[in-house]
């Protein structure tokens, strides 16, 4: 709790007030200000009817009141405008179906029917574009010394905003003390608090209110123990989970406590002793007990607190109950929180919460203070630290499950106390704690917060057709995460574009560029992404506009090398069609070299996401394209992609050979496609009989590829360049072939037959009679990237 004290001259805010009591420096639980001649406390020294510092006894064993909330003031939750709020609401709990079977306190499966909101959170993945939806108002609310969470039906507008449109039938809510309050045992917790459904009317079946507490981080695959008052729309049961990388064994321990949905406030307590006994509590009477357990009680807990829906074997979920609740559902009304340590001190961060804003995909680095410095005595090894993961749309956040301790491409060096990496999954806002784990203590973490700046998702807009108007959301392709908006929920995530060819415009209102334009183009346009703090990141995007049907004319070189063939399937003056079949492609640039089916039917011309129609070949015998006729030597380009799954075999992209020979001896080919350990390799032969002198390249993908085959005289090694200037060079050198007769799309021929076909889309081929200069290789390179958007390296 901020505590203002008068320093030079002026009232500073300070995170605490330290005193030196034994030789160690302890945090002031209260601060007194002197008003009509007494002092006052401006920190409540109380929790409910617990004062801190007073000691409890239960069972014979001792504790000290410690720590908690009486939720007087205002909503104090983390928000993307407010990063030191004092509570987590949660996105990433939303369980997957898959990781619910286990989480049945009465030993069946059940499935949760909600999704969680707070007022300022903008819909899974920010889907109501960095405004805060009106609705979710009243799901978190703070007022009169009570926190109160809400789960009801939500409406067919609010589940659009969810990340389970159709099979999310109620709008939930859940606060989580990760960022709050840590507390290793032995320790004693208890939270007062009420059910109440549809004002008391009725009760909503599959209702699941539940205070719990929990080793681990935000995210539900964890590992460690989960300690429940768990509830249903019947009552509340005490249950005791133990997690193993996302599998739990459940034991139910102690009666269903029926409630008469009165809103009458009643006392849970979890006691958790040094050997791992649990004991339940309820308003002051021993309930149930269990263990010990095994559990590790070197590791802290946190508690949670939420109002969920899920279908319970021993209470099935009915909407027709929520239905009828409407707005109103049912409500958890929580009166306080209080932790009481054993033996052990509170500890409170001397130092204020640090705020690291760092680039997208660049590295960091910086020290944490020293823990004298920071807990006012040295802990030693007893410091924890984990990420807390709220958001799905933030670094390293998702619903399907996984453990991270620290975010993805980050890491922790104890020794030297470095916090590192480079964060590169998703742009947003991601906490970090360290937490001291002494046993019998109670800790508030000391927060980090990492700000990972914007980033455009895209290195292309959609391609623009002349003459038909157009919309392209750019919007979405700008991730901030989560830092799209200001402490009032609104808009605060903002867009810049320049270059934009002439009819195109953006409206940063709506996050489109719309438009017509009358000319072809291509160029890049340059567009800046700023997040709700301040962040900024510029990106060169490609924005191209063609005449339908013309295709891509091929790139201009440096010195005009000579092209001997080129084959575009979007060129529609080239493509001869059979339904979707293509029977045969002419040659396009100008050039006369046409490919035929040979008798079968011949690629389907389908048209990809590019907004193009490209070749796709189904890995069928009958699916290919030739021509009696090849070049010896020179450079041969495939713009292509495969489908992943299709690599168990060899397949072949395009290959120049002598169809009369069976050995690759007179064989110009490349992407011979096959598997190896990772999957697949892309490799490329040039006139060699060995088994396999191509290069491992590339793992079983799907992405677009641009590749280039050069084909050298005399004794040269052949090369290949995949995406990038720097070639991957053959390790013996080779003479060319002394015979080629035949050119083949989308499958190899040797020896009078066709093998190897092909699985994967072609959209643009080359062949130039000489070996390309690496100029040359660069600027085709840039051209594929402009044109097409493959990769480039």
């Amino acid at each position: 709790m901020p505590i203002s004290v008068k320093k030079g001259g002026s009232y500073q805010t300070v995170q605490a007030i330290y005193l030196k009591k034994g030789g160690v420096w302890q945090a002031v639980q209260s601060a007194f200000t002197k008003a009509s001649g007494a002092y006052t406390s401006g920190y409540s020294s109380n929790i409910g009817p617990y004062q801190i510092g007073a000691a409890l006894t239960l069972g014979g064993r001792s504790y000290t009141v410690s720590d908690g909330d009486d939720f007087n003031g205002s909503l104090d939750i983390i928000t993307p405008a407010k990063p030191l709020g004092k509570y987590a609401p949660v996105r990433t709990y939303q369980l997957s179906g898959t990781g619910q079977g286990t989480r049945a306190a009465t030993g069946g499966s059940i499935l949760l029917k909600v999704y969680d909101v707070d007022p300022w959170h903008t819909g899974f993945n920010d889907v109501n574009r960095g405004n805060a939806v009106a609705s979710y108002a009243d799901s978190i609310v703070q007022a009169a010394g009570r926190l109160k969470l809400k789960a009801r039906r939500a409406t067919s507008a609010e589940k659009l905003t969810y990340q389970d449109t159709s099979n999310l039938p109620v709008q939930a809510s859940i606060i989580d003390s990760a960022t709050a309050l840590y507390m290793t045992a032995p320790f004693y917790f208890e939270c007062s608090m009420a059910r109440l459904q549809n004002g008391g009317a009725s009760r909503l079946n599959g209702w699941h209110p539940t205070a719990w507490l929990l080793q681990g981080n935000l995210l539900h695959s964890f590992n460690g123990q989960e300690i429940d008052w768990e509830g249903n729309a019947n009552g509340f049961y005490p249950a005791n989970y133990v997690w193993t990388s996302g599998s739990g064994a459940t034991a139910t321990v102690g009666t269903t406590i029926t409630d008469n949905n009165s809103g009458v406030q009643r006392k849970f307590g979890i006691e958790v002793a040094a050997d791992g006994k649990i004991y339940f509590w309820l308003d002051g009477v021993l309930n149930a007990t269990q263990g010990p357990t095994g559990i590790n009680t070197a590791r802290p807990f946190r508690f949670i607190i939420s109002s969920h829906a899920a279908d319970f074997p021993e209470d099935p979920y009915n909407q027709s109950t929520w239905d009828a609740a409407g707005d109103t559902g049912a409500v958890l009304d929580v009166d306080y929180v209080m932790v009481a340590r054993s033996s052990r001190g509170n500890f409170v961060p001397r130092l204020p919460a640090i705020v690291q804003q760092v680039n997208f995909g660049q590295a960091f680095s910086f020290v944490l203070p020293a823990s004298v410095d920071l807990w006012g005595t040295d802990v030693g090894a007893n410091e924890y630290i984990e990420g807390a993961q709220m958001e799905v749309n933030e670094p390293s956040g998702n619903i399907n499950g996984g453990w991270n301790i620290l975010p993805t491409g980050v890491s922790y060096n104890s020794g030297t106390r470095t916090l590192s990496g480079t964060v590169s999954d998703k742009a947003g806002q991601t906490i970090i704690n360290r937490i001291v784990n002494v046993a019998g203590s109670t800790c508030r973490p000391h927060r980090i917060v990492l700000q990972v700046g914007p980033r455009a998702t895209v290195d292309r807009i959609a391609n623009v057709t002349v003459g038909q108007a157009y919309s392209f959301d750019l919007y979405a392709v700008c991730d901030c995460g989560a830092l799209v908006t200001n402490s009032s929920g609104q808009r605060a995530k903002t867009i810049t574009v320049s270059g934009l060819p002439a009819g195109l415009s953006y409206d940063d209102n709506t996050g489109l560029i719309t438009g017509t334009v009358s000319v072809a183009s291509a160029g890049r346009i340059t567009v800046t992404i700023t997040n709700s703090v301040g962040q900024t990141a510029t990106a060169q995007l490609a924005c191209v506009a063609l005449t339908a049907g013309t295709g891509v004319a091929a790139p201009t070189l440096t010195g005009s090398p000579t092209l001997a063939a080129s084959w575009d399937p979007d060129n529609t003056s080239t493509v001869t069609l059979s339904s979707t079949q293509i029977t045969n492609l002419a040659g396009a640039d100008s050039t006369a070299l046409a490919l035929a089916n040979g008798g079968g039917t011949g690629p389907n011309r389908v048209l990809a996401s590019s907004g193009r129609y490209v070749a796709d070949f189904l890995g069928s015998s009958s699916q290919y394209l030739q021509a009696a006729s090849a070049s010896i030597g020179g450079t041969q380009i495939v713009i292509f992609s495969s489908a992943g799954a299709a690599l168990g075999a060899n397949t072949a992209v395009f290959c120049e050979d002598d169809q009369a020979s069976g050995t690759t001896a007179n064989r110009q080919q490349i992407l011979k496609i096959g598997p190896d350990a990772n999957g697949g390799i892309v490799s490329r032969r040039a006139s060699s009989a060995a088994s396999s002198d191509g290069q491992s390249f590339k793992g079983n993908d799907t992405n677009l590829h641009c590749a280039i085959g050069t084909y050298a005289s005399g004794s040269v090694p052949g090369t290949l360049y995949m995406d990038s200037p720097n070639a991957y060079v053959n390790a013996s050198s080779v003479a060319l072939p002394s015979t080629l007769t035949h050119t083949t799309l989308g499958a190899r021929r040797a020896s009078n037959a066709n093998s190897l076909f092909h699985t994967g889309q072609v959209h643009r081929v080359l062949k130039y009679s000489g070996v390309l200069t690496a100029q040359q290789i660069a600027q085709v390179l840039d051209w594929a990237n402009l044109y097409y958007g493959s990769a480039k390296s």
